[in-house]
């Protein structure tokens, strides 16, 4: 026998969804829209997603949802369905939905109902009072990061909510609180008064910039080619061999992986980063002097230059035996801030550089306009998610030539 809705008490319960449209599903690598996805636009396949993810919302809570459904970008706010077309083509599409139910739905309930809505990959912010948000993310039928996944802790209430997912929450739950179910819209935007910047009348505004959710720290080191040679017919993994050179239990008959070898993270005569992957879209964040978050838009940009670390322009002289190591994580692991003085932010002009390697391309540096920007770690914060080691072969005198030539 299923739930029944109707027992619990009646009370107003709003819920930020945010991520419900992953535009990059129908964007090729380089952002632009792949027509051959089966929608006309990008706005079409939002427009499915969002009308979609509200009617199984729906559907699955006996229909306890008011009519007030509520569409925002960082300045204005929709009613759902007869704003729908018009905030698609005004918005960059990411959009943040507000729904209130009507029943005061457990909490543990409505986590099972969020995983049972595995078409989707979505954020849910339930917002119980003004300061008590609890966050938990899923994907098709799983959990990701957030409260109920990881043990109730206090990170994912509020704070997660405000720094990772910043939208007008203040706002939309003013405008639910003043407008009855048989309120009418107009077609028309309705600005957000609460979310005018606190920097508009000063001549500096400040901005951070990050880069997608995922990424991770990345290792290449020249090896010995005896090593190397040894990996194409080894007995054990790359994985075991370099666990044993760590705990001082050398594997027999396996060769040293280098003269001096200590640990996989120690192996970075080439390159040692920490990097989100550069298949990212970027979170521009407008921040007030305490760095409180004011306004945020998420762009695309072009990559403007790429360095080959993989096995791109071999040479079969040249070629240099290394060992590429990756741990995959997810968070947010390096965010770039931008002052402008007497103009507005212009996405337009975010530029980056990638590196492209066995494990995947990693952002490298980012620019706005001509101006590269500085890294910024203050923020970072991760979760490993796993551990990859591979052997590969690269033309590194080639990589050393681009980088120093800048070409």
């Amino acid at each position: 026998m299923g739930l029944d809705f109707n027992s619990y008490d009646d009370q107003r319960v709003l819920i930020q969804f945010s991520n419900i449209v992953d535009i990059e599903a129908v964007c090729d690598f380089e952002g632009n829209f792949d027509s051959s996805c089966g929608f006309a636009n990008e706005a079409e396949y939002a427009h499915e997603k969002i009308t979609g993810f509200i009617d199984l919302l729906n559907s699955k809570i006996d229909g306890h949802l008011e009519q007030n459904i509520l569409l925002a970008n960082t300045s204005d706010i929709f009613k759902y369905k007869d704003g729908l077309q018009t905030f698609l083509q005004q918005t960059n599409l990411t959009t943040h939905t507000f729904v209130v139910l009507t029943k005061d739905i457990p909490l543990e309930v409505l986590d099972q109902t969020f995983l049972g809505m595995s078409d989707y990959c979505f954020t849910a912010h339930i917002i119980l009072n003004a300061n008590h948000i609890i966050t938990q993310s899923y994907c098709e039928g799983e959990y990701d990061t957030g409260w109920f996944s990881h043990d109730q802790q206090d990170c994912y209430i509020n704070t997660w909510c405000r720094d990772h997912y910043p939208a007008p929450i203040e706002s939309a739950q003013t405008m639910l609180n003043t407008v009855s179910e048989d309120s009418k819209y107009s077609d028309h935007s309705l600005e957000f008064e609460t979310l005018k910047s606190n920097n508009l009348n000063s001549t500096v505004r400040k901005f951070r910039i990050s880069a997608g959710f995922y990424g991770g720290e990345l290792t290449i080191g020249i090896i010995n080619q005896s090593f190397a040679d040894y990996m194409a017919n080894s007995e054990y993994s790359l994985e075991e061999i370099i666990r044993s050179f760590e705990n001082g239990q050398k594997l027999p008959n396996v060769p040293l992986i280098r003269d001096e070898f200590c640990h996989w993270d120690e192996c970075d005569d080439v390159i040692h980063i920490h990097a989100p992957y550069a298949d990212s879209s970027f979170t521009v964040t407008e921040i007030d002097a305490a760095e409180n978050d004011l306004l945020t838009q998420e762009k695309y940009a072009k990559c403007v230059k790429t360095y080959y670390l993989d096995g791109s322009n071999l040479d079969h002289i040249k070629n240099t035996p290394v060992l590429v190591c990756h741990t995959a994580e997810k968070g947010t692991i390096v965010s770039w801030y931008l002052e402008l003085h007497d103009e507005d932010f212009d996405a337009s002009l975010i530029n980056y550089s990638q590196i492209q390697t066995n494990m995947g391309n990693f952002i490298d540096k980012v620019w706005y306009g001509s101006t590269e920007l500085e890294e910024n770690r203050n923020d970072t914060w991760t979760v490993s998610n796993s551990f990859n080691a591979t052997i590969a072969y690269i033309n590194l005198e080639a990589y050393q030539k681009s980088r120093n030539s800048g070409e």
